[in-house]
């Protein structure tokens, strides 16, 4: 999933919680197992990509907003459903984004205030499908990339074929192993799901990724182990340390990704 990732990687982090003034003596409980704290690298050739170091911040039980240095943002909910997002740059309000659901309660679009972009979701048998994400060239709406995905009985994204359009017309195909573990996002209210991407974890996911394998095409029926993971784990089977490694001939090469979390 890393192409996603790094295309909406600044989009994704800022992910922030509702809008609640409550002065009652539970306004800054979160829900156990929580997360408190993601501090992520992601590398490329060696070097530093993107550094990012997020506090969640709770109140009434829910995730009220996320703070990555100066950026933070703020999530407008409805019960459990978040209706809108809002990012800040340096205190001031940078963009919007409005949620709508179908008739089962799923996100079916997000899209910016702006109109410059928007996220399009399909689901099968309650999983997300097919994200489709956007941009407004003036006239009609167009992808710019789209992700298949095929779910297990257990809930983990097992498969994904992944496409981006107008950079050359990249399309790979991508399947994934999994622990017995706890992913870090488990607990999470399922709306913020939508809204969040890192390189070390996959959010739809209830357990944590291990291996990935890269398929020479979209049609192929074997494939080369490209991605491997190394993970450690608290009491609870929670992961508080993730690395990524590309592998090479069989063996972990260069650092990919590495993630430390925190829970409350």
């Amino acid at each position: 999933m890393k192409t996603k990732i790094l295309i909406l990687f600044f989009f994704a982090l800022l992910v922030m919680g509702c809008s609640n003034d409550s002065d009652s003596d539970n306004q800054n409980v979160a829900p156990a197992n929580s997360i408190k704290k993601i501090s992520e690298k992601v590398y490329y050739n060696s070097e530093i990509l993107s550094d990012t170091e997020a506090t969640f911040h709770y109140a009434n039980n829910q995730l009220s907003y996320i703070l990555d240095g100066t950026d933070k943002g703020e999530f407008i909910y409805s019960g459990d459903k978040i209706t809108e997002y809002k990012y800040y740059k340096n205190n001031v309000l940078h963009k919007k984004y409005a949620f709508t659901y179908d008739s089962n309660n799923q996100v079916i679009s997000i899209i910016s205030d702006d109109l410059e972009s928007r996220s399009i979701y399909q689901y099968t048998n309650g999983n997300v499908s097919k994200i489709r994400e956007q941009e407004f060239n003036g006239t009609t709406w167009e992808d710019f990339s789209t992700n298949d995905y095929i779910f297990n009985s257990s809930n983990n994204l097992v498969q994904e074929i992944e496409s981006i359009y107008g950079w050359g017309n990249y399309t790979a195909k991508f399947s994934y192993e999994y622990d017995n573990k706890n992913n870090p996002f488990k607990s999470m209210n399922k709306y913020l799901k939508y809204i969040f991407g890192f390189e070390s974890v996959i959010i739809y996911a209830n357990n944590n990724y291990i291996k990935r394998y890269n398929y020479p095409s979209v049609t192929s029926t074997e494939a080369t182990l490209d991605i491997n993971s190394v993970i450690v784990y608290n009491s609870n089977d929670y992961p508080i340390s993730i690395k990524k490694y590309w592998v090479n001939n069989g063996q972990n090469g260069s650092l990919l990704s590495e993630m430390t979390i925190e829970y409350n």
